[in-house]
C-alpha cells in the first residue's frame, strides 16, 4: 500500500505539471490549420505548385520571391497580384485612405466582400462610417510580406462570414522560415529561375471517418504497424465469423474452440491473446474487452458487430500509443460505424449446415442530423454433430449531428446469442474411433449472451483546438457450461454424486455486469519557440460492478459452488502527448500515461478472498518519425504498456483444494494487479511506387507475466515473464482500377524468460519447457479482388497460421492450419448477388489446438495429448443485398 500511494503521488504531480504546460502552450500563437504533416512545396518559373494542396482551382499562394514592391504605387496594390482583383483609388482626400477593391462583378468599395486577415488579425471593421467591411492595408510594409494565401469563393467552413467571396492572409516573415528558404537557396546559384524549397512545416487535420488500407498515410502515423481499414475491404470479402473483421489487421488472427456465440480466440505477435487479454478493441468508442470476466480476462466479444455498418477500423500494435492503457501490450483496434448511409439495403444470406442470416439498416434525415436504425438476424447449426442451434439478434439505432466545427452522436445497440457448444476434443479420442472430427465429449455445454450498450460522442474543432468526449453504459449478462477436460479432475479427486454418480469436469461461469465511463481529449495546437506542435491531454474513466460465479455442473445442472463474488474495478487513466516538428523531415510523438485501478471484491463463498487492493504505474511513450523521402518513412518507436489482473486473482489469500468441501484451503500469493510490458520497433513505410503502400517493421516486446490456458479448470493461470520479437511485412498493391492485391507476412519467436512446467497430467511427464503455449510463429494472410466488366467481381484468399507449439517442453510438433476462401458476386442496379465457398479445399486442420491430460468417461484412461477444435469444412453460401 506504501508503494501504491507513492505512485498515486506520482501521477497526481504529473497530472498538475501536465495542466501547467498545456496551460502555457495555450497562451501561443495557434497554427490555424489542424494536425501537422511536412508537405514538399516547390518553385518554377515563380509559381507555387499545389497540386494535391488545395481545395478548389481559386485557391493559391504568393511568394515573397514574386512580389516587387518598388513596382506599386500604394501597398494595398500587392494585392493585385491576386488573379482576376483590381485594386484602385477612388478619392482625392489622400493616400491614408482605404483602397477601392473590384473582384468576380463585385464592387468591393472598401471591402464589403473581401475579407483581409494579416497575421490572423482581420483587417475589415464592422459598421464603420465610411463603408461596411473597411479594411485599410496602409499599414503594412511591404518589403516584410512572407507570402499571401488567397481563397475565391464562399467553399470554405474556416471563413467567419458566409457571404465571403475572398479570404486573404497576409504574413510577416520570420526568422525560422526565412532560415529554410536561405538554405534552400543556397544549393543554386543566384540568377537560377528553378528553386527546390521546403515550406514551412504545415499543420493540417486528419480526419479517421472514411480511411481505409488505399488511403495515403505517409506523414499521419506515428508507426508503420499503424493503418485503416475501411468499408471497401469488409464489404465483399467472405468471413466465416463475424470476429474474422480483425484479420483485417496485418498479422492477427481469429479462430473458435467453442460455439458461435462465444468470444473468439485472438492471436497477435506471438501472443495467446485467449479472448482478448492483451489487444484492446473499442466500438464508437465502448471498451469491448471486460477486466475478471467469468472465462476469461479481458474477454472480447465481437459478435455483437454489424460488418456491413463498420466505417473504418483505425490499429496500432504495440505499447507506444499514449491513449491507449489496458489490454494494449500486443495492440489496438478503434471500430468506428456509420452515421448514415448513401441507401437503405436489406440482405439475406442462406449457406451450408443451416446458416441463415438476415440484415435490414437505413437512415433518415431528421433535423439537422442523421438517424441510423438496422437490425440483424442470424441462425446456424455448423458441421457439428450436435447441431449448436445458435441464434443471434443485433440491433442498433444511432443518431448523429455534424455542424461543420462541432457534432454529437447518441447510439444504443442490443445484443442477443444463444447456442450450443461442441468444444475442443481430444484428437486419441478421433484416432480411436470414439467420436469423428466433429464430434463431442460432452453434449450439455451451452452459453447465452446479453448486452446492451447505450453511448455518445461529442466533438469540437477550431483552428486551434480540437475536442473530444465520449461516455458509455452497458448492461452485460453471461452464462457458458464448458467441460474442456472430459472427467479427469472428478475421477481424480473422487468426487461422487447421490446416486453413485462420477460428474464430468463440466464448469458453470456467469456474471451480472454493469458498466460504464467515459473520455474527455484536448488537442492544442501551438507553436513553441518556433516549432509547430500538438499537445494533447486526456483523461480516462471507468467502473465495473460485477456479480460473477464460478461453479462445477454435471450435463448442464449446477451441483456445486465454488466461488460467489462481488467486483468492483476502478480506473483512472491520465495522458499527455506532446508532438512536434523540430525540422520539416523529424517530429517526435512523446507521451506520458498513467493509471491507477483499485480492485475490490466480495467474496460469499471463500469470505478469506474478500479485499481491496490498489495498484498504479506510470507508462512513458516515444515515436520518432523521419521523412518522408520520396514518399517514404522511418519510424522509431519505444513504450510501455500494460495489461490488469483479475480482482479475484488480485485479492486472494487461499485456494480451496476440494472442490466439494469450503474447508480445505491452502495459502494462495495474490496476483499483480497491474502486468508491465516493455517494446520497441523499427519499422518503414513506403508509397513511393504507385499504387503500392507496403510496410516493414522489427519488432520487440516483454511481458512481466503471462496469462495461459489451463486445461485442469478451464480458465487462466498467471505463469513467468515472456519475451518476444519478429519481423511483419505488409502490402496492399492496386495496380489497376480492377485489381487489388494484399499480401501480409510475420514471422514470431516468443519464449518464456524462465522455463516453465508444462499443462499434462502424468506426473512422470511434468517437464519443464521455454516454449509459450498456442503462441502463432507464423502468419500468411494475402489474396487478390478483381473489380471485372458488367460489375462483376471476385475474390480468392488465402489465411495461413504456423509453427503453433502446444505446451512449454514442445512434446509434439508444432501444427500449421491453411484455408482458402473464394466469393464472386454481379451488381445490377440495387440488387447484389454474392456466392462464397468458405475453406474451398476442404482443409482439415485446427482451429486452435491444445495440449493436455483429458479422459473421456470415468471408467477411462487418462491420457495426455492434442485436444482441438476443428476447422470447420467446406461450405457454401449466397447472398442477396436489395438497396433502397
Amino acid at each position: 500500500m506504501e508503494e501504491a500511494a507513492k505512485l498515486v503521488a506520482s501521477l497526481r504531480w504529473i497530472f498538475v505539471c501536465c495542466m501547467l504546460y498545456l496551460l502555457i502552450c495555450s497562451q501561443t500563437t495557434a497554427n490555424a490549420a489542424g494536425v501537422p504533416s511536412v508537405k514538399k512545396m516547390t518553385v518554377h518559373a515563380n509559381a507555387w505548385e499545389l497540386t494535391g494542396s488545395i481545395d478548389s482551382a481559386n485557391e493559391g499562394t504568393v511568394l515573397k520571391q514574386q512580389l516587387d514592391p518598388s513596382a506599386v504605387y500604394r501597398p494595398g496594390e500587392l494585392l493585385g497580384i491576386v488573379p482576376g482583383l483590381a485594386v484602385t483609388q477612388h478619392s482625392s482626400e489622400g493616400e491614408g485612405k482605404a483602397n477601392q477593391y473590384f473582384l468576380r462583378g463585385f464592387n468591393l468599395d472598401h471591402d464589403t466582400d473581401l475579407r483581409i486577415t494579416v497575421n490572423s488579425m482581420l483587417a475589415n471593421q464592422r459598421s464603420h462610417e465610411h463603408g461596411q467591411g473597411w479594411a485599410d492595408t496602409n499599414f503594412i510594409i511591404p518589403g516584410l510580406i512572407r507570402n499571401i494565401q488567397y481563397l475565391k469563393g464562399p467553399y470554405y467552413t474556416e471563413q467567419a462570414r458566409k457571404d465571403t467571396t475572398i479570404k486573404r492572409k497576409i504574413q510577416f516573415a520570420d526568422t525560422a522560415s526565412q532560415d529554410i528558404m536561405r538554405s534552400a537557396k543556397s544549393e543554386k546559384k543566384p540568377g537560377i529561375d528553378k528553386v527546390s524549397e521546403e515550406s514551412v512545416v504545415k499543420l493540417k487535420e486528419i480526419t479517421v471517418r472514411g480511411k481505409e488500407r488505399a488511403t495515403r498515410l505517409v506523414g499521419e502515423t506515428q508507426s508503420a504497424s499503424q493503418g485503416f481499414i475501411g468499408q471497401e475491404q469488409i464489404k465483399n470479402r467472405p468471413l466465416l465469423r463475424v470476429g474474422e473483421v480483425v484479420e483485417f489487421i496485418p498479422g492477427m488472427i481469429a479462430t473458435q474452440h467453442s460455439g458461435d456465440g462465444k468470444a473468439n480466440q485472438y492471436f497477435l505477435r506471438g501472443f495467446n491473446l485467449d479472448h482478448g487479454t492483451d489487444f484492446a478493441t473499442f466500438v464508437d468508442g465502448v471498451p469491448i474487452n471486460l477486466p475478471s470476466h467469468a472465462h476469461g480476462q479481458g474477454y472480447m466479444d465481437l459478435n455483437g458487430l454489424i460488418p456491413e455498418l463498420i466505417d473504418n477500423v483505425q490499429y496500432g500494435k504495440g505499447p507506444y500509443y499514449a491513449d491507449q492503457g489496458d489490454f494494449s501490450s500486443a495492440g489496438h483496434a478503434k471500430i468506428t460505424t456509420f452515421n448514415s448511409l448513401p441507401q437503405g439495403f436489406a440482405k439475406f444470406t442462406g449457406g451450408s449446415f443451416g446458416f441463415y442470416r438476415g440484415v435490414v439498416a437505413n437512415s433518415n434525415r431528421i433535423g439537422d442530423g442523421h438517424l441510423l436504425y438496422a437490425g440483424d438476424v442470424n441462425a446456424y447449426d455448423g458441421p457439428w454433430v450436435l447441431a449448436q442451434n445458435a441464434l443471434k439478434f443485433n440491433g442498433m439505432v444511432k443518431y448523429s449531428l455534424d455542424q461543420g466545427n462541432w457534432g454529437i452522436s447518441v447510439g444504443v445497440n442490443a445484443y442477443h446469442a444463444d447456442w450450443r457448444a461442441t468444444n475442443q476434443i481430444p484428437l486419441f479420442a478421433v484416432n480411436e474411433g470414439l467420436i469423428n472430427r466433429f464430434g463431442n465429449i460432452d453434449p450439455t455445454d451451452n452459453g447465452k449472451t446479453r448486452r446492451y450498450t447505450l453511448n455518445g460522442t461529442w466533438w469540437q474543432k477550431e483552428k486551434s483546438y480540437q475536442r473530444e468526449a465520449t461516455f458509455y453504459l452497458t448492461k452485460y449478462d453471461f452464462d457458458l457450461f464448458s467441460n474442456f477436460s472430459g472427467f479427469i479432475n472428478s475421477v481424480s479427486q473422487n468426487i461422487m454424486l447421490p446416486g453413485g454418480v462420477v460428474p464430468s469436469d463440466q464448469v458453470n461461469q456467469t456474471e451480472s455486469r454493469i458498466y460504464f465511463g467515459g473520455k474527455i481529449e484536448q488537442t492544442l495546437f501551438n507553436k513553441v519557440a518556433g516549432f509547430d506542435m500538438q499537445n494533447t491531454l486526456g483523461i480516462q474513466v471507468r467502473n465495473d460492478l460485477n456479480h460473477v460465479l464460478l461453479n462445477n455442473s454435471n450435463r448442464g445442472v449446477v451441483y456445486n459452488n465454488v466461488s460467489n463474488d462481488q467486483v468492483t474495478v476502478t480506473s483512472i487513466g491520465l495522458y499527455l502527448q506532446n508532438q512536434t516538428y523540430w525540422l520539416p523531415k523529424l517530429k517526435t510523438i512523446a507521451g506520458l500515461r498513467g493509471d491507477i485501478f483499485n480492485f475490490g471484491v466480495h467474496a460469499f463463498t471463500i469470505p478469506q478472498n474478500s479485499g481491496n487492493k490498489t495498484d498504479a504505474l506510470v507508462s512513458p511513450k516515444l515515436s520518432i518519425v523521419l521523412g518522408p523521402w520520396h514518399d517514404s518513412e522511418i519510424y522509431l518507436n519505444f513504450g510501455e504498456g500494460y495489461h490488469s489482473n483479475d480482482a479475484r486473482g488480485v485479492n486472494a489469500t487461499v485456494v480451496n483444494t476440494n472442490q466439494q468441501s469450503n474447508n480445505n484451503f491452502a495459502p494462495q500469493l495474490g496476483a499483480t494487479g497491474l502486468v508491465r510490458s516493455k517494446g520497441a520497433e523499427v519499422g518503414f513505410r513506403t508509397e513511393a511506387i504507385k499504387g503500392l503502400k507496403s510496410t516493414l517493421a522489427f519488432w520487440y516486446l516483454q511481458s512481466a507475466s503471462e496469462l495461459v490456458f489451463s486445461g485442469d479448470t478451464g480458465t487462466t493461470e498467471t505463469s513467468g515473464a515472456s519475451t518476444r520479437y519478429g519481423i511483419e511485412w505488409a502490402n496492399f498493391y492496386k495496380p489497376f482500377s480492377w485489381l487489388t492485391l494484399d499480401a501480409d507476412f510475420s514471422f514470431t519467436r516468443a519464449r518464456y524468460d524462465q522455463a516453465q512446467l508444462n499443462q499434462a497430467s502424468d506426473p512422470a511427464n511434468q517437464a519443464y519447457g521455454f516454449h509459450i503455449p498456442n503462441a502463432v510463429g507464423r502468419t500468411i494472410n494475402t489474396g487478390a479482388t478483381l473489380n471485372l466488366p458488367h460489375n462483376i467481381f471476385a475474390i480468392l484468399r488465402l489465411r495461413h497460421f504456423g509453427n503453433v507449439t502446444v505446451d512449454t517442453n514442445n512434446p509434439v510438433a508444432p501444427y500449421n492450419t491453411t484455408i482458402v476462401n473464394f466469393s464472386t458476386g454481379y451488381e445490377v442496379r440495387k440488387f447484389k448477388l454474392q456466392f462464397d465457398i468458405l475453406n474451398l479445399f476442404n482443409a482439415r486442420a485446427y482451429d486452435i489446438g491444445y495440449y493436455y491430460g483429458y479422459q473421456t468417461s470415468p471408467t477411462s484412461i487418462a491420457k495426455d495429448g492434442i485436444v482441438f477444435h476443428p476447422t470447420e469444412p467446406r461450405m457454401f453460401r449466397a447472398s442477396l443485398v436489395y438497396q433502397f
